[in-house]
């Protein structure tokens, strides 16, 4: 009996491709960022999608790496004295 390239092929359950690949809501809720910005990152070359009909699923290998890449927040200590906004701690409630 002739082996094909099929009988090698690896098995990958529901499941497995359900980690895999998420939704873009799916994906927006896990990482925080935009519906758009999303869309931006992927026409970027960024992330990479797949389309399954009509719906546009994530490859969640490639979103990892892309958050893993981001630069840590750095966060400067909020002005004591008044801000670009005009707010300050005391009118915030928080002194």
């Amino acid at each position: 009996m002739a082996t094909t390239q099929l009988d090698h092929a690896p098995t990958i359950s529901t499941a497995q491709i359900r980690r895999r690949f998420v939704s873009i809501e799916t994906w927006c809720e896990l990482s925080g960022i935009s519906r758009r910005q999303t869309y931006e990152r992927i026409a970027q070359g960024k992330l990479r999608a797949v389309k399954d009909g009509g719906k546009t699923l994530i490859d969640m290998e490639t979103g990892e790496r892309y958050l893993a890449e981001r630069p840590e927040l750095k966060v400067r200590p909020m002005a004591r004295q008044g801000t670009s906004a005009g707010l300050t701690l005391e009118s915030l409630g928080l002194e």
